[in-house]
């Protein structure tokens, strides 16, 4: 007979039977009644707690110290230190300058019974100037006694303006640091709303400033100080009116400019840089002086003069170049009828951001600048042809290395259907063709497509998948071809 529930408020009785099973289940275990009373949690591997406490804020993870006598001294060393707004005063609100009193107390009060041995990453994001550099210091100076390998400094945390220190009361990273007889030994370290000082970690590998004021003395402080740097990442930084990124930083592999002001030249001389991002609505003079390596480049294109650069000059300042990636977010800029050739270019991305009047079709001529091309991605915003029963110029030329291409964006106009045929009978060694209404961001993931998304959520109208399937099918290799025309 199934147990009966108690009412509410009535305490639940254990039968002879219900209890015999109990007993029987603890002797089996080899567990008696009192043991079963104790903190089963505290018998967690250590590990295992900390991956639990680790996807808490430090603030709800602190609170979680009266479950177990052990969760104590563990969230009390925590591998990672993240000390912003939402882990210290969420209940706070902006801007954060009016309570950096509060914050201070209780980032000191964590670091005061820190009972770890070891520091991985160490996060500050808070609106701190340089009324508050002694406590900064002493915070970065702990995690550097720590072992941390990764360090943020984040002065401007607010949503808006409001809050923002002016420049001359910005913090200064490494004034007084690195003049202590403690070696900074930072793989990573990543500055935003602060400025540099004289000096920076001999040993960094990655070094990202964004909204960082810098004139040419710091430049040259970067160059020279950092000789073992890998990556930098200029964001939204004012920058001198001549960037000159110079030969002493020999193992530089990764240079981006994203979103930066203030220049009008870049001049770069880095015999192992092997890639390079420039983001910007403004358009600067490039000197690629000594760059033998350098094989992968993203451009946005925001000027005639940019496109005129790309297109025509690049491929005589880069002859080893090997992938090349083109964006554009306006719609007054021209692609070329003809460009110069790109003799070891492998892949080729061009993502075209805003509806503009451009014809599908003049890409054949593009692609002829390719000759060993092997992946092609094309993102359009077309929805119709500017230039309506335009016909494909007769063409036998063959791209004989191309194996696979992405058509993205598509609408199905009479244009894209010429082209994706026209891929069809011209590029014997495809292996896939990708045709997709949906836009995406590229085959290969730049450093503003991470992680990689998609731009719109076009879908197939009805019957027009079929459609663009059908007509393809007048080439015959779509029968012997891994064709798909899918959506991702």
């Amino acid at each position: 007979m199934a147990s009966k529930l108690p009412n509410n408020g009535e305490k639940l009785l254990l039968t002879d039977d219900t209890e015999r099973r109990d007993l029987q289940f603890s002797h089996k275990v080899g567990l008696s009644t009192s043991i079963r009373q104790e903190d089963i949690i505290s018998e967690l591997p250590t590990d295992v707690l900390s991956s639990i406490l680790s996807y808490l804020t430090l603030r709800d993870a602190v609170k979680t110290r009266v479950l177990s006598h052990r969760w104590t001294r563990i969230c009390a060393s925590r591998l990672s230190l993240i000390f912003d707004r939402r882990n210290i005063v969420p209940f706070l609100s902006y801007p954060c300058m009016d309570y950096k009193h509060i914050f201070v107390g209780a980032v000191n009060q964590f670091l005061q019974f820190y009972e770890g041995t070891r520091v991985v990453s160490f996060q500050l994001r808070f609106c701190l100037g340089m009324d508050c550099a002694n406590n900064i210091d002493q915070w970065i100076s702990f995690a550097n006694k720590m072992g941390a390998e990764n360090t943020t400094i984040c002065g401007w945390e607010c949503l808006g303006p409001t809050g923002r220190y002016k420049r001359e009361e910005m913090y200064v990273f490494g004034s007084e640091l690195l003049s202590q007889a403690t070696e900074f030994k930072l793989n990573c370290l990543r500055l935003r709303a602060c400025k540099l000082g004289p000096n920076l970690p001999r040993y960094l590998r990655i070094l990202e400033l964004a909204e960082v004021p810098l004139v040419l003395s710091e430049v040259q402080t970067i160059c020279s100080c950092c000789f073992s740097l890998l990556g930098l990442f200029l964001i939204n930084c004012k920058l001198p009116f001549k960037l000159r990124i110079s030969a002493p930083l020999l193992h530089l592999r990764t240079l981006i400019i994203d979103g930066c002001r203030g220049f009008e030249e870049i001049e770069l001389s880095a015999v192992n840089l092997c890639r390079y991002e420039y983001y910007s609505t403004l358009w600067a003079n490039h000197a690629l002086l000594l760059v033998p390596k350098l094989e992968e480049v993203y451009f946005q294109v925001s000027h005639e003069q940019s496109a005129h650069y790309i297109f025509h000059q690049l491929a005589e300042d880069l002859p080893n170049l090997r992938m090349l990636h083109v964006v554009t977010i306006v719609n007054w800029v021209s692609i070329p009828k003809s460009i110069v050739i790109f003799s070891k270019v492998e892949t080729l991305e061009l993502y075209f951001g805003r509806r503009m009047e451009f014809d599908v079709l003049k890409m054949t001529a593009i692609l002829r600048a390719f000759p060993l091309l092997q992946k092609f991605y094309l993102q359009t915003r077309c929805s119709i042809d500017f230039e309506q029963g335009r016909e494909l110029d007769p063409n036998d030329h063959v791209h004989e290395h191309l194996k696979e291409v992405h058509l993205a964006g598509f609408y199905g106009t009479s244009s894209q259907i010429k082209f994706a045929i026209y891929l069809l009978k011209n590029t014997p060694a495809l292996k896939r063709l990708v045709i997709d209404p949906k836009e995406k961001c590229g085959l290969v993931d730049s450093y503003r497509q991470v992680p990689r998304r998609e731009r719109k959520n076009r879908s197939w109208n009805e019957g027009e998948r079929e459609r663009v399937c059908e007509q393809c099918k007048s080439s015959p290799k779509m029968y012997r071809l891994s064709f798909n025309v899918f959506e991702f």
